[in-house]
């Protein structure tokens, strides 16, 4: 395990099958997800944040860290900071879509009757949850006193994943509920203004996870206070895939060429 503030160096290509395909990854972020899933199942309370280019296999390691957690019995909040900053639609709409999607996460509903809630007047944190999903009018105040809530849950771990973080914090639209469209700063943001210190965001007991270009200008002060997974994440080049593939006991160099072609365009 790194120290905090240590970057993860990643390099060498691996294959990794599962089920319906392989899923390339660096060798250094099996390591990574490793140590994640260490301080996940020991639920120790840590910031942790992957930073690289485009289509280097953040939003995948937080998909798969959300897995470990729920399966060690955490809470997982897991949250596209993009999907609430898009503007396709009311905000109130999409925090109800996003609210009625979390409800539905096997195993989320029974633990959040089992959680008071302490921000406004409902019994449990699943009936401020259900309040919000089903009214537009009322969701984005029911996300947000739901996320002060779960930072203080001391009863279980929580594990709150906010992949494309970038996008709470520079401007960004906010569709109102007459479909008019506006631009506001982050710090404005009806959600992301929960993030606006996000490097010192903390949870009483469970682990933060970010997932940050690192073309943003903060990713220096991010060094500091957290855990920070620095990926190697550029574009697969053909002659690296065709080099895993072949590892992997593909031995057909044509037909490697052609998979290639067909997978990257």
């Amino acid at each position: 395990t790194e120290a905090p503030g240590t970057p993860v160096e990643i390099s060498e290509t691996v294959l990794k099958e599962q089920r319906g395909g392989g899923v390339m990854l660096r060798c250094g972020r099996r390591d990574m997800l490793t140590a994640l899933r260490a301080l996940v199942e020991r639920g120790e309370s840590n910031r942790f944040l992957l930073s690289g280019t485009v289509g280097g296999g953040k939003s995948l390691s937080l998909v798969t860290l959300g897995s470990f957690a729920r399966a060690a019995g955490c809470l997982v909040v897991f949250m596209q900071a993009k999907f609430f900053t898009s503007a396709t639609e009311p905000l109130g709409d999409l925090v109800c879509d996003f609210l009625s999607s979390h409800l539905s996460v096997p195993g989320n509903a029974a633990l959040l009757k089992c959680l008071p809630c302490r921000s406004s007047g409902f019994a449990s944190l699943y009936d401020l949850v259900v309040a919000g999903a089903n009214d537009p009018g009322k969701a984005v105040d029911a996300l947000v006193s739901y996320i002060k809530d779960v930072k203080r849950e001391e009863r279980v771990p929580v594990v709150l994943i906010v992949d494309q973080l970038n996008a709470f914090l520079g401007p960004h639209k906010v569709r109102n509920e007459d479909g008019s469209v506006v631009m506001i700063e982050p710090e404005q943001g009806p959600i992301g203004h929960l993030f606006a210190e996000w490097n010192t965001f903390s949870l009483a007991r469970g682990i933060v996870a970010y997932a940050l270009s690192s073309s943003f200008a903060g990713g220096k002060m991010a060094r500091e206070g957290n855990w920070r997974a620095q990926f190697d994440a550029k574009h697969y080049e053909e002659s690296e895939l065709v080099r895993a593939l072949s590892s992997a006991g593909v031995s057909d160099d044509a037909g490697v060429r052609r998979l290639v072609g067909e997978a990257t365009g």
